[in-house]
């Protein structure tokens, strides 16, 4: 049974009715553009089959089961509900109501394995909040307020990718983001090309890693080198304005190629050269 099925079949199990809102948020891989993302630089995600369901309704208070982990505490957050009470705190923020809502969440998306769980259960929540509102949602708004709830939740200054991928990822093609301007552009894979995607079983907590340093590595050179962020310098430009040592010069320089192939890697796909996207 997919998680469509389950989030249905358990929401009407516990609420006596079918749900009135199903909503679908998929997780994703990136081809190529590693650590870009924060520096205003380019990405090149495509999003997963697997995704995280809310099966929803109206309530009087919130409520919310998932079938990993159980209920949702979010006064005061804890467990997974940390996510959920982000939201919503995002969404008050912002000046949009937060709708109470009962539903069940589904995913078949690995938890911790690298592939944006959270992300994708932030833009489901703000999905299923425009559900209830009534409301269009905007991709790029959803990214954004979903992108905030994961610094409130988890404390780390993470970038826009993920978020963005889930909220407008097209089926069958990964999508070039600039993520300066949040522009995305689509690019169908090569005909010979078929991304696959192992389960290492690896698991991580991106807090507990080295990305705040990288990621401070990364802000020390470009305020030296008085630009906004590496996306704006080049090799040239970058020279020996990294004051903290090697280490940040690698990191920066790291980034700025990692710029390059992106785009690079975005152009063999537009010309269906396997090979070439291979070889960056």
């Amino acid at each position: 049974m997919d998680g469509r099925a389950r989030a249905e079949q358990r929401f009407d199990e516990r609420f006596g009715h079918p749900p009135p809102i199903v909503v679908r948020a998929p997780g994703r891989v990136n081809v190529i553009g590693e650590h870009t993302d924060y520096n205003d630089g380019f990405v090149l995600p495509l999003a997963l089959p697997c995704a995280t369901w809310i099966a929803a309704g109206p309530g009087d208070d919130t409520l919310l089961e998932s079938e990993d982990f159980g209920d949702a505490v979010l006064d005061p957050p804890s467990g997974w509900g940390r996510y959920d009470a982000a939201v919503r705190s995002e969404l008050l923020d912002a000046g949009s109501p937060w709708r109470d809502l009962v539903g069940v969440v589904t995913t078949d998306i690995p938890h911790g394995a690298s592939l944006s769980s959270s992300a994708a259960l932030e833009v489901a929540l703000l999905l299923a909040q425009a559900a209830l509102r009534g409301d269009e949602p905007v991709p790029e708004d959803v990214a954004r307020l979903a992108q905030e709830a994961e610094h409130r939740a988890v404390g780390l200054p993470s970038g826009s990718m993920d978020q963005l991928i889930s909220a407008r990822a097209t089926a069958g093609a990964a999508q070039l983001i600039d993520c300066r301007s949040l522009v995305g552009i689509d690019h169908r894979l090569p005909a010979d090309v078929t991304v696959v995607v192992l389960d290492t079983m690896t698991r991580r907590e991106l807090a507990e890693s080295a990305y705040a340093d990288r990621r401070a590595a990364c802000e020390r050179v470009a305020a030296a080198a008085g630009v906004a962020a590496l996306r704006d310098l080049d090799l040239d430009g970058l020279g020996a304005r990294a004051e903290g040592g090697d280490g940040d010069r690698r990191r920066a320089r790291h980034v700025i190629e990692e710029n390059r192939r992106t785009l690079d890697a975005a152009a063999a796909m537009e010309r269906g050269d396997g090979t070439e996207l291979g070889r960056l």
